[in-house]
């Protein structure tokens, strides 16, 4: 795991974030308020939400990561794309690996999750933030 699972929590809503089997961030919680969660509820709520593997050829549990990409075995449009030119060639780093996420900032309020791909020259800074509602 790159990070512990995380909650945020604001106007009845609370968000859990954990890393997959792969490390990549996924959401294990978008919905009413769970509560303060200890980060021994955290982890078990991570476990009991991990689907099993399916027969395919992927070795490790599925999951939609908060950023999709084909490199982690999803099928959809990936989240971020991009490619390098070096001397009006393109490398060799055709689908972003997004591997060693880090987390900063103060849960109870907002995160930001980073992490880059030094070979596809991409970087994601995602901000998640619960904010008040106004009608």
């Amino acid at each position: 795991m790159t990070f512990a699972p995380l909650q945020l929590r604001a106007e009845g809503v609370t968000i859990v974030v954990a890393p997959s089997a792969r490390g990549l961030p996924t959401f294990e919680h978008w919905g009413g308020d769970l509560g303060e969660l200890t980060s021994d509820d955290l982890r078990a709520l991570t476990e009991v939400r991990r689907p099993g593997i399916p027969h395919s050829a992927l070795d490790l549990p599925r999951s939609l990561a908060v950023v999709p990409d084909g490199a982690s075995g999803f099928t959809g449009t990936p989240a971020v794309s991009g490619f390098r030119l070096a001397g009006g060639q393109q490398l060799s780093a055709w689908q972003p690996r997004w591997r060693a996420w880090t987390v900063t900032g103060d849960a109870s309020a907002s995160v930001v999750l980073s992490c880059a791909d030094d070979e596809a020259g991409l970087a994601v800074d995602l901000t998640l933030e619960l904010t008040q509602e106004v009608c």
